[in-house]
């Protein structure tokens, strides 16, 4: 192949598949922002030291309603470490021992209070 071809060709594939780049990456970021929409994708907004409860749910085997409840009742834990990575929670209760079993995120609530 003589050296002008080589350009030509070159250049035509950069213009090609540079265009087919720029619309798959519009592509995700718009498929990104509707998943987030529709999934409510938010930010992990709690802090270590924060006081929390955490959610614990009955088996859906057992018939009815799955129960969901918030434990501990009238008191609360502490965030010892949070891992990002992960998506969980290494809590500690009030005296400061630390609790074995990492807690999600999604089943994080802050503590008000007054429950």
């Amino acid at each position: 192949m003589t050296e002008p071809l080589v350009q030509k060709l070159l250049a035509i594939h950069n213009e090609t598949f540079g265009i087919a780049a720029e619309k798959i990456a519009k592509f995700q970021e718009a498929y990104k922002r509707k998943y987030d929409k529709r999934n409510t994708v938010k930010r992990f907004s709690l802090k270590v030291g924060d006081k929390v409860n955490y959610r614990v749910v009955k088996s859906r085997k057992v018939r009815g309603k799955p129960e969901i409840k918030f434990l501990p009742a009238r008191s609360y834990l502490v965030i010892h470490k949070i891992c990002r990575k992960i998506k969980k929670v290494v809590l500690k209760n009030r005296e400061g021992k630390i609790l074995k079993r990492k807690q999600l995120f999604d089943r994080i609530r802050k503590y008000t209070g007054n429950l």
